[in-house]
């Protein structure tokens, strides 16, 4: 008869505050993701490569295909609400939405440049960024667009607004190391440069309000404001080597930072410290769309979805097995545990010393605090048992 003789791994589930849970989605491409755009705690969309959009109602627990009808890359998607969206993309294309992306129009957009960022202010006004200084503006919800003066001729690589007059566009220019962060506070009619305390051109910005926002670019480049951009300021990331592409603020504490490799950096506490979460992937990511403190989403290269939800602020304690046990393969063994603030959990086994993990089920109530195995048919003396919060 062959036995399994068992060790035991409890689970260790820490505060929302300290631990975050990035998790994969499955987005059914493969094609680069550049943006995503997320209105509610269930509806968003993302772009990318090919004309590809992908959209979601339930969260990201599945993803769809919306038509684009053109095969640019598209590099920003910004909806004022569940049915006006616009896409911006290579070869100055802007995409037009009114009824949740059923149908996507082409719009003349007035320029043939690549456009790169572009942000919904509301249902009839947005302002989109892109090469050679080009901002480009709406007021009819996208059918016609008029060109604004940048004062610029460096590349403008995102945009945000925090109310229908303030916003910012940020960018730069490689060849010169030039940093560019312009201001409006008329709606993207003028435009007005700030100083940045970088040469590092900037791919992305976002603010959590008017006056509290991040930027982000090339070699573990932050930067921040406290007062709308008077005076910009480095934070420390800790990394030299990566390059972050995008950053989302869900509030004036909370923001997130990611690039290459799959770096993801988070602070919650407006950027004095910045702390690495994992990712669970090496390609690099490109946007990220928070609707508040805990929810959120990040793209990326190959078609990378993450959704991301804190960890559980709960307890749980293994009490059986609890070391050493000898049980038989194919007898009836109970796990036992005990559990605060935790609704069910999950409970998997591993017989490599937790190398690998299978699961014995995906889900039971933690209230009952006990589970009857059937024993795998394994013989090891490396296993363990590891109950973990299933939210």
């Amino acid at each position: 008869m062959k036995n399994i003789i068992l060790t035991i791994a409890a689970a260790m589930l820490f505060s929302q505050s300290v631990l975050a849970q990035w998790s994969a989605q499955n987005s059914g491409t493969t094609n680069n993701l550049t943006s995503v755009n997320f209105i509610n705690a269930n509806s968003g969309w993302a772009v990318g490569a090919t004309g590809k959009i992908i959209y979601t109602t339930n969260g990201g627990a599945n993803w769809g295909t919306q038509t684009s009808g053109v095969t640019n890359q598209l590099n920003s998607v910004s909806f004022s609400g569940s049915l006006n969206g616009l896409i911006a993309g290579s070869g100055g294309k802007i995409l037009m939405t009114s009824d949740g992306g059923l149908i996507w129009q082409t719009m003349n957009s007035g320029t043939t440049v690549d456009l790169f960022g572009v942000y919904s202010v509301s249902t009839t006004t947005a302002i989109a960024v892109g090469d050679n200084g080009k901002i480009i503006k709406t007021i009819d919800g996208g059918f016609t667009w008029t060109s604004k003066v940048s004062g610029t001729t460096d590349v403008l690589w995102s945009v945000f607004f925090t109310d229908a007059n303030t916003g910012w566009a940020v960018g730069g220019n490689y060849a010169f190391g030039r940093s560019t962060i312009l201001k409006t506070i008329n709606g993207g009619e003028s435009w007005t440069a700030q100083t940045s305390p970088t040469t590092l051109w900037l791919y992305s910005v976002s603010f959590s309000d008017s006056q509290n926002g991040w930027a982000v670019g090339p070699n573990g480049t932050i930067i921040a404001t406290t007062n709308g951009g008077t005076n910009w300021g480095l934070q420390p990331s800790g990394e030299i080597n990566e390059w972050f592409y995008g950053c989302g603020a869900a509030s004036g504490s909370n923001i997130w930072v990611g690039g290459s490799g799959g770096l993801i950096k988070a602070t919650a506490n407006g950027g004095t410290n910045w702390t690495a979460q994992t990712s669970g992937i090496t390609d690099a990511l490109r946007s990220f769309s928070f609707v508040n403190a805990t929810t959120g989403w990040a793209v990326g290269d190959a078609g990378k979805v993450l959704k991301y939800t804190p960890v559980s602020s709960g307890t749980i304690t293994v009490t059986s097995p609890n070391g050493g046990e000898n049980w038989k393969v194919g007898s009836s063994q109970n796990i036992t545990w005990t559990s605060s603030s935790v609704t069910n959990v999950k409970i998997e086994y591993s017989v490599n010393n937790g190398t690998s993990w299978t699961q014995i089920i995906a889900s039971t109530p933690a209230a009952a605090g006990v589970y009857a195995w059937t024993v795998s048919n394994s013989n090891t003396t490396q296993a363990l048992v590891k109950v973990s919060d299933a939210a």
